[in-house]
């Protein structure tokens, strides 16, 4: 594969991607060093840097896949380059070197990051043997012990790697540095001791395309549901409407209703099969979309952290557990969908089909499953104990689950597009009413073995009404061949899908169906891995089919708020405009402040009410809430710069996570007028009192009544009552709704505070 574009690294403020990572992997992109990063390592190392002997050599072991080691290189390297150790410039070249002439260094299918590591320091040493002996005409002599690790067995290098051109072409790379740098520093090996660049790279090569995997998912199973005529009533419930419903599986309902979106074949009135293997799409599929989301998020950070005294990041494991976890429902559920598309396929008694299937492919693939569930149980339970242990063999196992996933997700699409394509066949040549018998009755179904009568009730398939027998000409000269439409989204994935297995598939005339299905789910395995160029221009003309069905949705609003028409944005800025001109009469200034806030800013300044505080999804490493009021922004505002007087005014939106109800919103609009600062007693209250009766006269509202409510008489009257002081908050709070409620109900409320 020719190289397509650069990846560059160690710049100021360059962090390196998963995407980068997964192109590196794949042979998609090569790495270049930024010359200031290496000039930054050189005057950073010590001057007279002190090699460690060579370790000694270890058992041979299993290796990693070359691509499992590629993403493990370029992370180290990354590391290498940001890290603030007396790294020297030879190892990130070296590592640059290895990869851009893609060499394999063997590195350990281990179970553990520090036995990678050290597995790549002897590789170090390995080749400045090989060097030695090429250069000298020596053999390969023993290898010295150190003090890295007590086995000692030979090393040797790959056989193709030492016969190619390749190693003098890394030979002569590596001549531009000192001969004497040729090796490993001690802290360099307690660097790479504590590096996860292995435990990295491999959850980049399956949680990276794990978000792509989750688009294809929605749109195989949007196949399925044409084949198999399903009802959609799972994807319009109104609990995808409600506060409490999970964001992805109402994300991944609508995205469902805009791919079947006119389908005509979906939702039959007869011979439609159901299951929960439909029915749990939402949430089976918005599971995994929301665990990919925050794996391949903390990803983003673990890519680039350096400089923690800890190996694989517990965090990082937990969500690669979780998303682990989310992928064994998918393909479950993915091949039971293809199991029934392929029984209606062989239920098809049509002699103009040629060859029935007669096998099933895949069929011990349950199997195949349950062991993997047994191995990542297990694998789970090491990882997540003290020792933080088997990161590298449990992602290891999670990749495969990844390539399981693809040949599951293949098997369904190219079930679904075979019979899509012998039913499209069939209704050429038959009426609309004769091709009812292509799903067939209860009573052909128990002949056949089809899932009409399944025991488990995983599947259903409706009776269907019988042809009156001597009516079938005259119905086809009335109606002729009728077509079945599929929905926008699933016509646009089954075209550009059979189009890629024609040209991609040399299938001679007269195949087999079952031929014909292996072919195309091996082509389709290839073609879902996200490095295929093909791939992702199928998931954007997909996206942009889904964007443009939600525009002919029917919108709804989020419940506690509302839209401002024209007319009454017009008397909003009228009323606005009065109002800011009596503040400025006032001597007050504008201020503005952000939307959200850091949490720990609003926490423990509203007593009971902090519960109605809206946190946000953490977004970067800080955890941050919607502002519930404009004074505590303005306090903090006073606070990080110092001042110790202002008058200002703000007029904007705030948030309360409220149950909305008449005249109680969740979103509304505050209007401040502060004033911060030492001043007479009682100047700056009566000045309050006088703006707010300037304004009211001035917007001509008519009579009107003013209440005061001044926190401290109110914290006096509490005190005299015997109310403690640390539940004056609370008490303040149950006050505040008896404009709401009746004096026995706020009474009954506080009667706990009080006694």
């Amino acid at each position: 594969m020719e190289v397509a574009s650069k990846v560059r690294l160690g710049g100021k403020g360059t962090l390196l991607s998963a995407q980068a990572v997964y192109d590196v992997a794949y042979h998609s992109a090569f790495v270049e060093i930024e010359f200031s990063n290496l000039d930054r390592l050189k005057q950073g190392s010590a001057k007279e840097s002190v090699l460690l002997p060579a370790p000694t050599p270890t058992d041979k072991r299993h290796s990693m896949s070359e691509t499992e080691e590629r993403a493990t290189l370029v992370v180290l390297l990354n590391k290498l380059l940001q890290s603030q150790a007396r790294i020297r410039p030879f190892l990130p070249t070296f590592v640059a070197e290895i990869l851009n002439l893609r060499i394999s260094i063997n590195l350990p299918s281990s179970t553990s990051d520090l036995e990678v590591s050290l597995e790549f320091v002897r590789a170090v040493y390995r080749f400045q043997k090989l060097f030695e002996s090429s250069t000298y005409g020596e053999d390969f002599c023993e290898v010295g012990t150190c003090a890295i690790e007590n086995s000692s067995v030979e090393g040797a290098v790959n056989d193709e790697v030492k016969t190619g051109g390749a190693i003098n072409a890394l030979k002569e790379k590596l001549s531009r540095l000192n001969a004497e740098d040729f090796g490993v520093t001690k802290d360099e090996l307690e660097f790479l001791k504590l590096s996860d660049a292995a435990s990295v790279g491999i959850a980049v090569l399956f949680s990276y395309p794990s978000s792509s995997l989750s688009v294809l998912s929605d749109v195989v199973a949007a196949l399925s549901c044409e084949a198999l005529q399903t009802s959609t009533q799972a994807f319009d419930s109104d609990t995808f409407n409600q506060p409490s419903t999970h964001k992805a599986e109402a994300d991944v309902a609508n995205d469902m209703k805009s791919l079947l979106m006119g389908s005509k074949s979906v939702n039959a009135r007869k011979g439609g099969v159901s299951g929960d293997f439909i029915f749990s799409i939402p949430s089976v599929h918005g599971a995994f979309r929301e665990a990919s989301k925050v794996t391949v998020g903390r990803l983003r950070i673990d890519i680039n952290r350096v400089g923690l005294p800890v190996t694989v990041s517990p965090l990082l494991l937990q969500s690669v557990v979780t998303l682990t976890l989310a992928f064994f429902p998918l393909i479950s559920n993915s091949w039971r969908r293809a199991t029934q598309t392929l029984k209606m396929i062989q239920d098809l008694h049509c002699p103009e089909i040629g060859t029935a299937c007669s096998k099933m492919p895949f069929e011990h693939s349950e199997e195949e499953l349950d062991k993997k569930k047994k191995v990542l149980s297990a694998l789970s339970e090491i990882v997540l104990s003290e020792n933080m242990d088997g990161g590298v063999s449990l992602f290891q196992e999670a990749f495969c689950l990844a390539k399981i996933t693809r040949k599951a997700l293949a098997m369904e699409a190219a079930a679904a597009l075979s019979f899509l394509g012998l039913r499209d066949m069939l209704m050429h040549k038959q009426s609309a009413r004769v091709i009812t018998g292509l799903i067939p009755n209860d009573k052909q179904a128990k002949e056949v073995g089809s899932p009409a009568t399944d025991d488990h009730g995983d599947s259903k398939i409706s009776q269907r009404d019988k042809v009156p027998k001597g009516k079938e000409g005259t119905d086809r000269k009335k109606k002729g061949p009728q077509e079945i439409v599929l929905g926008k989204g699933t016509t646009a994935a089954r075209q550009f899908l059979l189009q890629l297995l024609q040209d991609r598939c040399d299938l001679e005339k007269g195949v087999t169906e079952d031929a014909r299905l292996c072919c195309w789910a091996k082509e389709l395995h290839s073609f879902f891995e996200a490095k295929d160029a093909d791939f992702q221009v199928l998931l954007d003309h997909l996206k942009a089919v889904v964007e443009s069905n939600e525009t002919r949705r029917l919108p709804k609003i989020a419940k506690g708020t509302r839209d401002f028409d024209p007319k009454q944005m017009a008397i909003r800025e009228k009323a606005f405009g009065i109002i800011v001109a009596v503040f400025k009469r006032h001597g007050a200034v504008a201020l503005d402040t952000p939307v959200f806030e850091l949490r720990e800013t609003l926490m423990g300044k509203y007593g009971e009410d902090s519960k109605l505080i809206y946190d946000l999804a953490d977004q970067g490493g800080e955890i941050l809430s919607l502002r519930y009021d404009l004074t505590v922004p303005f306090a903090r505002y006073l606070a990080m710069h110092n001042l110790s007087n202002m008058k200002r005014y703000h007029i904007a939106r705030v948030y309360r996570r409220d149950n909305p109800a008449k005249g109680r919103y969740r979103e509304f609009y505050q209007c401040d007028f502060d004033i911060a600062g030492q001043y007479p007693l009682m100047v700056a209250d009566f000045e309050a009192i006088k703006v707010l009766t300037e304004l009211l006269n001035e917007l001509d509202i008519g009579d009107y009544e003013i209440k005061l409510n001044h926190r401290k008489l109110l914290d006096g009257m509490l005190e005299i009552c015997g109310v403690p002081e640390n539940k004056f908050r609370t008490i303040c709070s149950s006050i505040d709704k008896l404009d709401k409620l009746s004096w026995e109900q706020v009474h009954e409320e506080m009667d706990p505070y009080l006694l």
